[in-house]
């Protein structure tokens, strides 16, 4: 059984995202919504755990550039630490 994401868009509701069991019960509970709220779009697609996967890779991405960013500051705040254009003992010999 594939399950389905219902993403609803509204001007009253804003955005809304709804993992529901099967196709059939997001199609159903489409059709409810819009015979609510006639400004109401409502799209079921089909949900994989796959989809999942990408999530965990913005994730990865996120907490890498969250690394970046401390690094940055660190750098902005603190500078460098030390003597300006430092090189190694052998690089300027």
């Amino acid at each position: 059984m594939i399950k389905a994401l219902m993403l609803v868009t509204s001007i009253s509701l804003g955005d809304v995202e709804t993992l529901l069991p099967t196709m059939e019960d997001c199609l159903n509970a489409r059709q409810s919504i819009i015979e609510q709220q006639a400004d109401a779009k409502v799209l079921c697609v089909p949900y994989s755990q796959e989809q999942t996967k990408s999530d965990e890779m913005r994730d990865m991405f996120s907490a890498f550039m969250e690394m970046i960013i401390q690094l940055k500051s660190y750098e902005e705040n603190y500078g460098n630490l030390g003597e300006e254009n430092r090189q190694c003992k052998p690089c300027y010999e």
